[in-house]
């Protein structure tokens, strides 16, 4: 039996018969079984395409990439060690992922759309740091949601006149910026893309 399919019997199988009885492994193969700690790992960059998100299930020194599992371009060498995989933590990771704001691709998955991407940057991106290691280009670093911008204020007498002039910044923000972010909010936009990527 070639050894990848024997590595998916020790990883789908033999869990399900661990928890009927007792399971008992020739010597040969426990001795080749290595059980390791899981850490998700997500690759993420930005183009004009969108957000894109590479993942990678880690055990040791071992690195394991979904995308290509499904298409069968993984093989194992008879003599390689058989790394015993948490396969629901891993279904239940890649679950995540079927939601409309994310479109399935080659080597992982695509956020496209200024809509999806700001769900995806205010909302989903929070969750995946909590679980996961994160790999960002620059690119990607750039594109964020500035959800407590720090406000200068002031306010004084108008040239001798009685009338007060109030005027306010926000850091990173230019003056006509902050006229499109003040014109979004008057038009009740949930979020506004501002001139270097972010929301």
């Amino acid at each position: 039996m070639p050894m990848s399919r024997i590595e998916d019997i020790a990883n789908s199988i033999f869990p399900v018969l661990k928890k009927v009885g007792t399971l008992h492994i020739s010597k040969d193969l426990s001795e080749r079984m290595i059980e390791r700690h899981l850490e998700k790992r997500l690759y993420m960059d930005y183009s004009s395409e969108g957000i894109s998100i590479r993942i990678n299930f880690v055990y040791g020194d071992m690195v394991f990439d979904p995308s290509k599992e499904k298409t069968g371009r993984v093989s194992m060498s008879e003599n390689q060690d058989i790394i015993l995989r948490d396969i629901g933590a891993e279904r239940q990771f890649l679950s995540e992922f079927d939601n409309k704001i994310y479109k399935e691709t080659e080597t992982g998955y695509m956020v496209s759309g200024e809509h999806f991407e700001y769900l995806f940057l205010s909302d989903h991106a929070p969750k995946l740091m909590a679980d996961c290691v994160i790999y960002a280009t620059e690119a990607y670093r750039n594109k964020r949601v500035i959800s407590e911008a720090k406000i200068h204020q002031s306010v004084r007498l108008s040239g001798g006149e009685d009338y007060l002039e109030y005027n306010f910044s926000i850091d990173g923000l230019s003056d006509a910026e902050l006229k499109s972010v003040l014109k979004a909010y008057r038009q009740k936009k949930s979020y506004y893309k501002l001139k270097q990527g972010g929301f």
